[in-house]
């Protein structure tokens, strides 16, 4: 997979809402690589392949990435997550709440998680410590 890379800021929290909610998105400087599994919505189940995704910028409630992949709103997805910080990778699921196209087979994706209160909270903490440690 080749990506044009686009001029990006240094790595900064942002505010953002969703829904009457306000989190905040961490940016990242230099974006970096993750997979993404999508979910067929017929048959609700899970594709066998992960597509790679770049991350753009992230927070307790959701996640900005590129892809080359032409995906549409209300695709839900399962966002995979590996840290240095914890030992096993760990998997949230979100749908697609906004794409744009930025360029001929560049996309750009805005993605809110679906989670439980309890996870929300492991999430927003992780993302405190992750982003302190290496976004900062």
């Amino acid at each position: 997979m080749t990506l044009k890379w686009l001029n990006l800021k240094p790595a900064k929290k942002e505010m953002t809402t969703h829904e009457n909610q306000t989190s905040y998105q961490i940016m990242i400087k230099y974006p970096f690589e993750s997979e993404l599994t999508l979910i067929n919505p017929q048959q609700m189940e899970v594709e066998t392949e992960n597509a790679v995704i770049f991350i753009e910028n992230i927070g307790p409630g959701g996640f900005r990435f590129l892809s080359n992949l032409p995906l549409v709103n209300e695709q839900k997805i399962i966002f995979t997550l590996e840290a240095d910080i914890i030992e096993n990778k760990i998997h949230l699921p979100g749908v697609i709440i906004w794409n744009a196209e930025l360029s001929e087979g560049l996309y750009q994706y805005g993605v809110h998680f679906e989670l439980p209160e309890n996870t929300s909270t492991f999430v927003h903490n992780l993302l405190n410590d992750y982003s302190e440690k290496y976004f900062t």
